[in-house]
């Protein structure tokens, strides 16, 4: 039977080649110096990756991301939904319906009467208040890179010494807010490492704010041999 449940890591990341000067290969990169295939992991999903390690039980090379790595891979099964829930989920929708339409109207009937007795100076200190609120806009737009080839990278984005964070998409972009009450000059960005690098560090003043197009070279994802560890040796 074939192995499900699976964990992954690079325990001697190689430092001999980078991935932008291999040449391309079958899923991957073909590496001149030890001559054989280093497998893209990264652009995999967790099922497929532990279909490919299935298929041959020989020592395999592979690019990571540090996702990827020291957890179990999960596979994704589809959704059974049987007759009683495919029920139970229409009356829920119909009930939902009903009950916001009815809220819908108590809400109108209120707008109208909050409209007609509400006072100008109401409306001032209404538009007031809200103005105060604790975001301004002084927004960071960036992309994050990964090193010698331009690959956008998906990963976590944070102000150190907040609880700001943001995740960049598919094409490696994100977006930050910095709020009012941050009064520091200089605001550190912290990229999550992806691999075994080490996290990406850039500093930007306040005052520069805001700010597009800011790019973050980040280092290049594990790359080396794949080691699989089976789920008996989970507890080891």
């Amino acid at each position: 039977m074939k192995n499900s449940r699976l964990r992954i890591t690079i325990e001697n990341p190689c430092n001999k080649i980078d991935w932008t000067s291999m040449s391309d290969y079958e899923r991957g990169k073909f590496c001149s110096i030890c001559s054989r295939g280093v497998v893209d992991f990264s652009k995999m999903t967790d099922g497929e990756i532990v279909n490919y390690l299935n298929r041959s039980e020989e020592a395999i090379c592979a690019r990571l991301n540090k996702s990827q790595m020291n957890r179990v891979l999960e596979i994704n099964k589809p959704n059974k939904i049987n007759h009683w829930n495919k029920i139970a989920a229409t009356f829920a929708l119909m009930t939902f319906t009903t009950v916001a339409s009815a809220n819908n109207v108590l809400d109108n009937g209120l707008k109208m009467e909050l409209s007609i007795n509400e006072s100008i100076e109401d409306k001032k200190k209404y538009i007031v208040k809200n103005q105060s609120n604790d975001s301004i806009p002084k927004i960071i737009k960036g992309k994050v890179i990964e090193e010698g080839w331009d690959h956008p990278v998906q990963t976590t984005v944070f102000v150190m010494g907040t609880k700001i964070k943001v995740e960049t998409d598919s094409l490696g972009n994100f977006e930050i807010l910095i709020p009012k009450k941050y009064r520091k000059e200089e605001i550190t960005l912290v990229v999550e490492s992806t691999g075994v690098e080490g996290d990406t560090v850039l500093t930007l003043n306040v005052s520069e704010l805001p700010k597009d197009e800011v790019i973050i070279t980040k280092k290049p994802m594990a790359i080396g041999e794949v080691i699989r560890i089976r789920w008996w040796q989970f507890w080891k």
